[in-house]
């Protein structure tokens, strides 16, 4: 056992159909009592809370639309409409395979790298790499339609690099956003 738990009937503690009174009443206070908490955060906990909202704002557009970026953007392209777009989302996904692995490994080194620089500032490390990341790809948008190519010819092999270097590199910030605010929660409640 890893744990050391003690049972029910040792404790003393009422059965569930006794403590609870009447069927909804518990369910009613449970929830009450939930949003009851947050008035009890300290400043520490709602600038973290705050901060990481504002971090999810920003992936969410990423994560739903950065294959159909790639199709649309880099390779010009239109979904149902020819090869380009087809082959725009397929380079995507390799880019989001890309940005898996450095996900990965960020996680298994975060726990290293946080102790040695401070979960703080690894973390604001992270949403200024992630904010240059997405001007990264408003640049690498504009130099797309610049150069002319796109509803002629498949993209040149520096903007599709370009796309999948950006891919990547997103996916250290994208593993500290799943794993630090929360860290540096637990340690100010």
């Amino acid at each position: 056992m890893a744990a050391h738990e003690v049972p029910l009937s040792y404790s003393g503690a009422q059965p569930v159909e006794a403590a609870t009174g009447e069927s909804g009443a518990a369910g009613e206070a449970f929830l009450w009592e939930l949003f009851g908490t947050v008035t009890y955060f300290s400043t520490p906990v709602w600038t973290i809370l705050s901060a990481t909202a504002l971090t999810w704002i920003g992936w969410f557009p990423f994560l739903l639309f950065d294959t159909d970026w790639m199709g649309r953007e880099i390779y010009g392209g239109e979904p149902n409409e020819g090869p380009n777009y087809d082959t725009g989302v397929r380079m995507g996904a390799i880019g989001l395979l890309l940005n898996s692995v450095v996900l990965g490994i960020t996680s298994v080194l975060m726990e290293r790298l946080c102790r040695k620089r401070g979960a703080g500032f690894v973390w604001g490390i992270s949403n200024i790499l992630m904010a240059v990341c997405f001007i990264a790809m408003l640049i690498v948008t504009y130099l797309a339609n610049r150069i002319g190519y796109i509803g002629k010819e498949l993209p040149p092999t520096g903007i599709v690099i370009a796309a999948l270097t950006i891919f990547t590199v997103l996916g250290f910030p994208l593993a500290i956003t799943y794993n630090v605010p929360y860290a540096l929660v637990s340690t100010h409640i």
